[in-house]
């Protein structure tokens, strides 16, 4: 039975979570990157914290990413040759997720394998395990600012930074990254401690937003940490580490706890998301309509950690 203490908690949140949305709306609004200049960006979403998709983001930036379309991925490995990138692997296309161990019957957080090897490699994997059927799903997605460090020869397409994004926030991005793969990848609920600025080059990306004040809907719970090895079984870590991470699927919603509805916003081609820091993401993706990966880049530059910071925690501690 629910003490009248927990019970008055629980209410005073679900009260701030209806506030925030109230706040935030009910939809992620639209500009046209003809419209963003570093200041107006700043004020207008970035100090209240406020998502927005931004029209003709890779446009304005002159980026020259046609040939990144290429639906067997021949024009981004002849750039590539032969250097080799970081690939995550999956049986399911679930990488750092809570996932029952079928060996044990434990849920883990497990963790992806890892494979280095030629773009063109991961290329022609992606293709046969999808028209297979395999159950394995590569996707390509370290977050080691893998664009500069492994796909450097990918640059002069693209470009480091965002340019008033990199104004706004006085200084580069910490990291850039490339993520390629299909909609067999889905990223679980999490938030970064980045500033967001996630440009989608190819096919689109559906985004599942919760403010920072709604990690109590999310069902965290602990789980020891596991990695796939290379025949996709689960191998616990030695010693043992706990992660707290949200089991809920981003697909379904089951599980959420009461309150407003996630916002929702898909990313196409050539469009860019500011996803503020600590807002809580799980993203899907799909293939371009003629088949050709999913491919985005996206920036993260350094939060501010201000005032909000030890409200994101207490709301964390009361919901605990």
């Amino acid at each position: 039975m629910e003490s009248s203490g927990s019970s008055v908690v629980k209410e005073a949140l679900k009260t701030l979570s209806t506030d925030v949305h109230d706040f935030c709306g009910s939809r992620v609004e639209r500009i046209d990157a003809s419209r963003l200049e570093s200041t107006f960006f700043l004020r207008t979403f970035v100090l209240p914290s406020r998502p927005v998709l931004i029209e003709n983001a890779a446009r304005r930036e002159g980026w020259k990413t046609e040939g990144w379309a290429n639906k067997d991925g021949a024009y981004l490995s002849d750039l590539a040759g032969d250097e080799l990138v970081t690939v995550a692997i999956t049986p399911n296309g679930l990488a750092d997720a809570l996932t029952v161990d079928d060996a044990t019957g434990v849920e883990v957080f497990a963790q992806p394998h890892q494979r280095r090897q030629k773009l063109a490699d991961f290329f022609r994997d992606l293709r046969q395990t999808r028209e297979s059927g395999a159950a394995v799903v590569p996707y390509l997605s370290a977050q080691n600012s893998s664009l500069t460090k492994e796909l450097p020869a990918l640059l002069p397409d693209v470009s480091p930074d965002v340019s008033w994004a990199t104004s706004a926030f006085g200084a580069p991005p910490d990291a850039c990254n490339i993520w390629i793969g299909d909609d067999r990848s889905v990223t679980t609920f999490h938030r970064d401690h980045y500033e967001n600025i996630f440009v989608v080059v190819n096919g689109s990306k559906t985004f599942k937003l919760l403010p920072p004040t709604d990690t109590w809907r999310l069902g965290m719970r602990e789980a020891p940490a596991a990695r796939y090895d290379a025949s996709l079984r689960l191998q616990r870590e030695e010693p043992e580490r706990f992660v707290r991470w949200c089991g809920l699927d981003p697909r379904t919603l089951e599980g959420l706890g009461p309150g407003p509805p996630p916002l929702e916003v898909t990313v196409r081609a050539g469009e860019a998301l500011y996803l503020p820091a600590m807002w809580v993401h799980g993203v899907a993706q799909k293939c371009a309509e003629d088949g050709g990966p999913c491919v985005a880049v996206n920036f993260w530059y350094d939060m501010e950690f201000s005032h909000r910071w030890p409200f994101v925690k207490l709301v964390e501690t009361l919901s605990s």
